[in-house]
């Protein structure tokens, strides 16, 4: 008998990811995997230090508050998406999947994709546009089975 190839259906979020593996004995799927980042669903108020510096305006003595240079909670997002590029990456190493279908965001897809290890990236078989991180259980796996089938 001819065993099926590791397949990795991961659901990702900027803040959260989970990766699932179809049973081989029976039907449905497992989680494998989660991450989580807890900066990425922080309130940027949480994520700084200090309150933003003052300065005055360009005419007139009126002072008001400076923008920060970066957005922090971009920052939280972009730092979790190259720690799971990073995760995946190393899961792709130890051999604990062959092939990876990937639902996220558009943004986040970007952020992923151009993080992952070369031998990871050729084994990324699909990347659909689509935040699932809340869909129902059973509407995941059937999103499973619909990727995982040829168009």
């Amino acid at each position: 008998m001819i065993k099926a190839p590791k397949c990795w259906f991961v659901v990702a979020d900027s803040g959260r990811a989970i990766a699932y593996m179809r049973r081989q004995d029976r039907p449905g799927y497992d989680e494998v995997a989660r991450w989580e980042s807890v900066d990425a669903t922080k309130p940027a108020r949480d994520l700084v230090s200090d309150r933003p510096g003052r300065a005055f305006d360009s005419r007139g003595g009126q002072r008001h508050a400076m923008e920060p240079p970066t957005d922090p909670k971009l920052l939280a997002k972009r730092a979790f998406a190259a720690e799971l590029a990073d995760a995946l990456s190393g899961a792709h190493a130890e051999q604990r999947y062959e092939h990876l279908i990937l639902f996220a965001p558009a943004r986040v897809l970007g952020e992923i994709r151009k993080r992952l290890a070369a031998p990871t990236a050729e084994a990324l078989a699909k990347a659909v546009d689509k935040d699932l991180t809340k869909s129902p259980a059973l509407d995941l796996f059937a999103t499973f089975d619909a990727a995982r089938s040829p168009p």
